[in-house]
């Protein structure tokens, strides 16, 4: 803003070595100056006062994304029995970001819920890898469906 202000009082004060008259040129660049200043949002107010919410927000929503991711990564157990042996479940810090990136297109509601139904469908045993697990996440029906399935069905004779 300042170059245009300079560049517009040497225009101005050429102009007016031309005609003569120096006055018009410095109380045109005055003017020209108050007017830049008062339409001119106020910046050190904006980033004293607003800024600093918007970064406290952001880490607030940071710091619950990351309890969430936590939480969900704690409901996957670290180890399954398969043929009597307990092995791992390949969990790792690499999960976590598989997750974020599941919050982007699933809640965290349908997440725990898949995990959860999937766990208590298997009983613990023969897990798939989490990671396998993640990248081929059931599907909202899937989990539906796995929550129906442990209920009883009417038969047709009740009908």
């Amino acid at each position: 803003m300042e170059n245009r202000m300079i560049i517009y009082v040497l225009a101005r004060l050429v102009a007016a070595l031309e005609k003569g008259n120096v006055n018009d040129v410095l109380i045109d660049a005055e003017t020209y100056a108050s007017q830049s200043h008062e339409s001119a949002p106020h910046t050190s107010d904006n980033a004293s006062g607003g800024g600093d919410d918007r970064a406290e927000q952001k880490k607030a929503a940071k710091a619950e994304l990351a309890a969430t991711i936590d939480r969900l990564y704690k409901l996957y157990p670290t180890k399954t029995l398969r043929d009597g042996i307990e092995v791992s479940t390949g969990k790792c810090s690499k999960d976590k970001i598989r997750l974020r990136n599941l919050l982007k297109k699933k809640s965290a509601e349908e997440i725990e819920a898949g995990i959860t139904n999937y766990v208590a469908e298997k009983g613990g045993c023969y897990l798939k890898n989490f990671a396998t697990f993640l990248n081929n996440f059931p599907e909202r029906e899937d989990v539906e469906t796995a929550v129906v399935d442990d209920m009883p069905m009417p038969s047709y004779q009740d009908v």
